[in-house]
């Protein structure tokens, strides 16, 4: 094999496992971004909703500012009944979301910089599914622009 070919099937390897690595990162993510709580007498689930500088299941992700200026948007908006299972868009659930915060540096249960949620769940088929562990966490769906790093 010639050196220009081998210094491409390189180049292709080194992006094919730094895709790789990216979607390790999204997984590790999911597992961090699950259920954190649960007040089982009051039907509230408590998880991250977005965390800072780790890629989500499209391979994105944001800074602790960009995160802390769309957690208050979805405040401001008056978003928090806008909850919906799989993003099928019903947000006819019984769910509502009761407590937004971001977690603060030191916060011993939530990575510090994400946004944090709590949800109100008065559906008992959308609270067995959460028992059951059918539902495991949360997933934002939002609009937003993606801005490509020069190389």
């Amino acid at each position: 094999m010639s050196f220009p070919l081998l210094h491409e099937r390189v180049k292709a390897l080194q992006k094919e496992l730094a895709e790789l690595a990216d979607q390790l990162r999204a997984a590790e993510a999911g597992e961090r971004a699950m259920f954190r709580k649960f007040d089982v007498d009051k039907h509230l689930v408590y998880a991250e909703v977005y965390l800072p500088d780790t890629p989500d299941a499209h391979g994105h992700q944001m800074t602790r500012e960009e995160i802390e200026k769309m957690a208050h948007n979805f405040m401001k908006n008056a978003r928090t009944t806008q909850i919906d299972l799989n993003h099928d868009n019903n947000t006819d659930y019984g769910c509502f979301m009761v407590e937004s915060f971001i977690a603060r540096d030191g916060d011993p249960d939530y990575a510090p910089g994400a946004w944090v949620a709590a949800v109100k769940v008065e559906n008992p088929d959308v609270w067995r599914m959460i028992k059951d562990g059918d539902i495991t966490g949360f997933s934002f769906e939002g609009m937003a622009y993606v801005v490509e790093e020069a190389a």
